[in-house]
């Protein structure tokens, strides 16, 4: 029976291999989440404060020229540190996170394959194994799914923790009706985004099987030395067939998940 893991399980899960296989990409998280952050949360803090030396006449011009330059350097800097550490200005630095995310992909990608060739050879022809091999392997296809995905969603997550945090200090300096109906709106958010990840989870783990025929037939079609054998049996039609139709299914359930966050 498939092993089903709660999103903290897989944070933890997540965060532990981090520590292992690149521990200091932890502090550059920590560093562009508490940029993020502020740069989130200081366009909320200056034109208020900014508005409020106008209207109450308290420190006069200079104040508030004091003021804005102040908050033009905040968003500068914590925009530069959140660009730089994250590898998103020109040049990249070669230690950014951009980079540390595919490296740390990357080691995974040794893990699978060290796996692949140590395991039993009894199952390498069992359907169940060879559906979670290709489990595995749609984990590890791009940037922003499966294990990198989630080390990105680490970061993500802090840096909406930090700003909510930040922000629930300032709305709450406003006005308390104000609070609530923002942590209202917050809660019903992530309740509807859980609910949504957890189907997508699901409907992507139902498609495995047919991801493994889709790369299975695409090879067998492009692979000359299958070339022989199409032409001596007629095979072309039958392969095109059953590619067209396993295209289909997982066409259909990528459509499903498109749907499925459209509607959240």
């Amino acid at each position: 029976m498939k092993r089903k893991y709660t999103l903290s399980q897989n944070f933890t899960w997540m965060l532990r291999y981090i520590r292992e296989f690149d521990p200091p990409l932890l502090v550059w998280i920590a560093i562009n989440a508490v940029a993020t952050a502020a740069g989130n949360i200081v366009p909320i803090v200056f034109p208020k404060l900014i508005i409020d030396e106008l209207t109450g006449g308290g420190g006069g011009t200079e104040r508030v020229i004091w003021l804005a330059v102040i908050f033009g350097a905040a968003m500068f800097v914590t925009t530069g540190v959140t660009a730089i550490s994250y590898g998103t200005t020109p040049p990249v630095p070669s230690g950014s996170m951009s980079i540390r995310f595919i490296a740390l992909r990357l080691k995974f990608h040794v893990m699978q394959n060290l796996k692949n060739m140590t395991m039993d050879f009894e199952h390498l022809e069992n359907p169940e194994v060879l559906d979670m091999a290709s489990r595995a392997t749609r984990a590890m296809d791009g940037n922003y799914v499966g294990v990198e995905g989630m080390s990105r969603q680490v970061l993500t997550m802090l840096r909406s923790l930090l700003t909510l945090i930040g922000t629930v200090a300032v709305v709450a300096v406003m006005g308390r009706w104000v609070l609530l109906v923002t942590l209202a709106l917050l809660v019903v958010n992530y309740l509807l985004s859980d609910k949504a990840r957890k189907r997508e989870k699901e409907i992507r783990d139902s498609l495995a099987p047919t991801d493994r025929k889709v790369r299975y037939l695409e090879d067998m079609s492009g692979d000359f030395a299958y070339g022989k054998d199409i032409r001596l049996f007629s095979l072309k039609d039958f392969i095109l067939g059953r590619l067209t139709k396993e295209q289909a299914t997982a066409f259909a359930g990528n459509g499903k998940i498109l749907k499925l966050w459209l509607n959240v």
